[in-house]
């Protein structure tokens, strides 16, 4: 079975064609898929952020740069993962910030490395999962983030 891949570019002031699909990706569980969100920044920003395989292998911290994930969870609900370099502790950082989680949201993971995983219970808001991947990804950059990000939309065949 094939995956199809699908590129848009958005702005975090236009968020509405990525929410739309995100949507129907959690409508229609069953067609399989996932949606990666990352920030679009310059080429001289990602390498200033990028580690070395070395430092990868061995650091106890995610990547410098975030990146969401969501799928749906095959009963009208999300898994919404970020990873991140903030280190431990990102969802009491981001609590503190005033970007906890939404009422029902469930915290499966809070690590340094591996990032947070958050379980959102059914009906999942495809705008308001988006929204926090948005606004927690700012929080948790190390590089200062612009308007400009991409989804990739992977859908199976």
């Amino acid at each position: 079975m094939a995956i199809n891949q699908q590129v848009i570019a958005f702005t975090s002031a236009n968020t509405g064609e990525v929410a739309e699909l995100l949507a129907s990706l959690l409508r229609d569980p069953e067609a399989g898929g996932w949606i990666n969100v990352e920030p679009l920044l310059d080429e001289a920003i990602h390498l200033a952020y990028e580690r070395s395989w070395v430092v990868k292998a061995f650091s106890g911290r995610g990547p410098g740069l975030p990146m969401g994930t969501v799928t749906a969870d095959g009963e009208g609900g999300a898994v919404v993962g970020i990873e991140h370099g903030a280190g431990p502790h990102a969802l009491k950082a981001l609590d503190e910030e005033g970007i906890g989680l939404p009422d029902g949201w469930v915290k499966k993971q809070d690590h340094a490395r591996r990032g947070i995983v958050v379980e959102v219970p059914p009906p999942a808001n495809a705008q308001t999962v988006l929204d926090f991947i948005l606004r927690a990804s700012e929080h948790l950059s190390k590089a200062p983030l612009g308007l400009d990000w991409a989804a990739v939309i992977y859908r199976r065949d």
